[in-house]
């Protein structure tokens, strides 16, 4: 968690990301966060492959808000190229600091507590001695 309502995916160096790999992993996330929506960076800069239909898997999911994929290159950008196809916004990033400020302005904005009055001091009333 990069923070409320941000998930950031790390593969194991050298993964192949295959439907069923997406499938588990949108599956925990989605147990994680409980049903709520959510923002979802996928760093895939060790990662040698991910199939098309693993980029179905999450440019499908209706929780997502927004999904940032954080590259390193040309050849992550090319990795990254299903994400495109996604019902959400979707952009690759060199920077991870810029992908979070990116997904961070996708998450619903909480709306701000009603203010709160303080409590009106009781005025101090003496009391005749008994």
């Amino acid at each position: 968690m990069l923070g409320p309502g941000v998930v950031r995916l790390t593969w194991a160096p050298g993964t192949a990301v295959r439907e069923c790999d997406a499938a588990q992993v949108v599956e925990r996330i989605v147990h994680l966060l409980a049903g709520a929506p959510y923002a979802i960076l996928i760093d895939v800069r060790e990662i040698v492959s991910m199939s098309l239909k693993a980029h179905h898997v999450f440019a499908r999911d209706p929780l997502v808000l927004a999904a940032g994929m954080l590259g390193s290159g040309p050849m992550d950008r090319m990795l990254s190229a299903g994400s495109e196809q996604a019902s959400h916004p979707a952009q690759y990033f060199l920077s991870e600091l810029e992908a979070i400020r990116w997904l961070r302005s996708h998450l619903p904005v909480a709306p701000n507590p009603l203010p709160t009055s303080p409590t009106p001091k009781s005025p101090h009333v003496d009391r005749p001695a008994a």
